[in-house]
């Protein structure tokens, strides 16, 4: 689901500027971060990279992207950057990369953590074929 944007008005304090606000999930951004259109174009209450309502960002473009804005020579050369398309500048960038990178981060820490548990069991596994590889060797050896 895409985000459905409103207009709040003093959304901080008195006089603050104006901001597009999801009435689904209550997102609030700044107007000059984005248009209402180029808001409701972003998904709304999602944290997957790769989600069916959303442009689809690999994690190969999250890390060329980080790439990219780390490269002290090539610095602010948005133009090969999946995430140029929001023309907000360099901060606006890393406004929309850092939540994806963060995502990255904790997709690859939980599927290394899921591969640990797998390792473990397959070597408890292991260790029970060996247990009985030595028993039927027993087994075979007393009987001759």
């Amino acid at each position: 689901m895409r985000h459905k944007a409103k207009r709040v008005d003093n959304l901080m304090y008195k006089g603050c500027e104006p901001h597009w606000q999801c009435i689904h999930c209550g997102k609030a951004v700044p107007f000059h971060c984005y248009s209402k259109n180029e808001f409701e174009q972003q998904c709304c209450g999602c944290h997957k990279i790769n989600c069916d309502n959303c442009d689809k960002r690999s994690d190969k473009d999250i890390i060329k992207a980080l790439e990219i804005c780390t490269d002290e020579e090539n610095l602010f050369n948005c133009d090969k950057c999946v995430f140029v398309k929001y023309k907000l500048g360099h901060d606006g960038c890393y406004a929309e990369m850092l939540p994806s990178a963060l995502d990255l981060i904790n997709r690859q820490q939980a599927e290394i953590e899921r591969l640990k548990k797998t390792v473990d069991i397959h070597k408890g596994i292991a260790e029970d074929w060996k247990y009985e590889a030595r028993r039927l060797k027993e087994m075979v050896g007393d009987d001759k």
